[in-house]
């Protein structure tokens, strides 16, 4: 009994991990194409290169999840040269129409004009990266690319208050090393 408990505990513990399947440890390289994006232009992960990175995966009957942290966040008014907030949408997770979703996302955009949307039509970051399907899902990398938070449905208070610290350290990590890498190159180039 004492062992199954045991095991059971040490599942719990990991569950990020095995429900991302072990392998997504870091921000993979990915691009979409520009009919995947609502301004028309595709987006690859290299443009957040340097970033700290907060990744939504998220079924449209999901959107009104982590309102409160999605205001936060655009209250912090977080340095674009720091920080992206990129939000897949996962287009086949909904009965709701294109045309209407469509619609929805460049309302969300006027709204939210810092974030980086991307439609998923065919379940992509499900098959590839072994995300919660149907769900919202949040990652936050930081600047080198490695994940750091991972969580899927709509987040307690409590949550929303660690999110929003492990963000502001991560960022402020980022710019710390921006800086050193500024004087160090100052320092060569003497």
């Amino acid at each position: 009994m004492y062992i199954k408990s045991l095991l059971f505990i040490v599942l719990l513990s990991y569950q990020p991990l095995v429900l991302l399947g072990g392998s997504l440890q870091t921000l993979p390289e990915i691009s979409f194409d520009k009919e995947s994006t609502p301004n028309g232009k595709g987006w690859k992960s290299s443009g957040v290169a340097g970033k700290v990175v907060y990744w939504l995966y998220v079924d449209p009957d999901k959107k009104s999840y982590n309102k409160t942290l999605a205001n936060a966040i655009k209250a912090k008014n977080y340095d674009e040269k720091f920080f992206q907030t990129v939000a897949v949408i996962n287009m086949q997770s909904t009965m709701i129409p294109n045309f209407l979703l469509n619609s929805a996302l460049k309302d969300k955009q006027k709204e939210y004009p810092k974030v980086d949307y991307i439609k998923d039509f065919d379940k992509r970051l499900v098959k590839e990266w072994g995300l919660a399907d149907d769900e919202y899902v949040m990652c936050l990398f930081d600047h080198t690319g490695s994940l750091i938070y991972y969580k899927y449905g709509e987040l307690p208070k409590n949550e929303i208050n660690k999110l929003l610290t492990i963000l502001d350290s991560a960022i402020s990590k980022a710019k710390a090393s921006s800086e050193s890498k500024m004087i160090l190159k100052q320092k060569t180039s003497k």
